[in-house]
Parts: C-alpha cells; sequence; structure tokens
C-alpha cells in the first residue's frame, strides 16, 4: 500500500480501534486491528485503496492502517455502540478544529512606504492648488490659503494649514444690491466703472458661476467697498 496525502481531516484505522476498545461493554473481547481493517476492506460504503498508510507499531515495525475521512469513519463504526458513535464522533469534531487554519495575520504595512505615500499625495494636492491659484491671480491670499487648506489637509489627514481668519466680514455684489435696492450687475458696473475692485475695498475669491459650474472669480466687498458703492448709487453714478 502506498501512503497518500490527503487533504481533508481523517482519523486513523488505529486510533478507531483504540477507541472502540476504550468504550466496549465490560467483558466484551478487545477488537484486534487487523480485524477492524478486514472490516474496512469489506465495507460496501468505503473504497480502502484511497485512504491507505501505515503506523509504526510498539516493536518499531511498520504495519498498513487506513486513514478515513470524517463519512468513512463514522460509517464504520455505526455496529459499535452508542458510546462509542459518540466518542468517536467528539474526537472527529476535534480533529475538524484542529484542522483550521488560523486567521491569516494582517500584513503590517510599511511605515515608509506610508508616508512617502501620504508626502507624495501632499506634494499633488499642492500642486493643484498652486495650479488653481496661477488661473486667477487676483484672488486674494486669504482665498489662495483656503484653497491651500481645502486641498492639501485631507491629503495629510491633519489640519497642517489652518483656515484664514478674515479681519472683518465682506459681502457679494448680491447682497449690496438687495440693500440698496439695485442689481448685482449694476454693483459690478459700478464697481468696475469706479475701480472699486482693489484691496482697500474688499478681496477676490473663488466662487461658483451663477450661469455654469464652472469656478470664476468673485469679488467680495468690505464695509468700506460697500459703503463706496453706496454713496456713488445714492448720487446717481452712471457706469
Amino acid at each position: 500500500m502506498s501512503k497518500i496525502v490527503h487533504h481533508q481531516p481523517t482519523m486513523s484505522s488505529v486510533e478507531l480501534v483504540g477507541l472502540i476498545n476504550a468504550m466496549r461493554e465490560p467483558g466484551r473481547a478487545e477488537l484486534a486491528h487487523s480485524d477492524f481493517m478486514k472490516r474496512i476492506e469489506k465495507h460496501p460504503g468505503v473504497v480502502a485503496g484511497n485512504f491507505s498508510g501505515y503506523y509504526t507499531a510498539a516493536n518499531q515495525k511498520k504495519n498498513p492502517c487506513y486513514h478515513l475521512p470524517k463519512r468513512e469513519a463514522e460509517l464504520m463504526v455505526m455496529s459499535e455502540s452508542l458510546a462509542v458513535q459518540t466518542k468517536v464522533y467528539d474526537r472527529l469534531a476535534e480533529i475538524e478544529a484542529a484542522a483550521v487554519p488560523a486567521p491569516r495575520a494582517r500584513i503590517t504595512a510599511d511605515p515608509a512606504l506610508s508616508a512617502f505615500r501620504q508626502a507624495r499625495a501632499i506634494e499633488i494636492a499642492a500642486k493643484i492648488a498652486g495650479g488653481i491659484c496661477d488661473r486667477f491671480p487676483s484672488l486674494s491670499v486669504a482665498a489662495q490659503q483656503v484653497i491651500y487648506a481645502k486641498l492639501v489637509n485631507p491629503a495629510a489627514g491633519t489640519e497642517v494649514l489652518a483656515l484664514p481668519t478674515l479681519d472683518q466680514a465682506t459681502k457679494s455684489a448680491t447682497e449690496i444690491g438687495a440693500e440698496l435696492g439695485i442689481s448685482s450687475a449694476m454693483v459690478g458696473r459700478i464697481s468696475n466703472a469706479y475701480g472699486l475692485k482693489v484691496p482697500e475695498f474688499g478681496i477676490f475669491v473663488l466662487d461658483k458661476s451663477r450661469s455654469s459650474n464652472k469656478q470664476v472669480e468673485s469679488f467680495r466687498y468690505n464695509a468700506a467697498g460697500a459703503k463706496r458703492v453706496a454713496e456713488l448709487a445714492a448720487k446717481g453714478a452712471q457706469p
């Protein structure tokens, strides 16, 4: 008989005989392994040759045996007492549990690689922020800081760039127009005609276009800017 490597938990015929004899009723003769081997080979539900192997006896001699999967092992003790069947069932459960592979340990990420990837992500985010600021050169310093912070901080996973704190409140052309009873377009025309879109009167920020999804430069007026627009509108300024 040639030994076959099995890919499922098995119980040897030697161990089965040991369990049977240990659980047999008092006074009943022990089962010889050679007799049990014959029983296996005669059993219609067992293809014995598929489970053949060897075991080393007490005299160090190699003797033939069988390594039976769960189904075949249980079939071979069906004629035994309920106590024997229970013992075999419990032992097979132990073998199955021991054969379950341990969960694979999670691979710990290489700290150096993680740091490199994060640095790369920050570099890319900063490059994108720089590109946006280059496209809109009129943006205020505060607006540029907001762009960098909004892009770089998520890539870094922490607040490496703080959002700027505005020293004063600002208003959009729409808000000023609503206060003065004129359109935002009129506010814009007055502002352009009299050169009000300067740091003295407000800041340029990046905003969403009202007519599309594009980002555009938008001027927000500080208190002095709002006051100057109001003065010019009250004088009936014609842009």
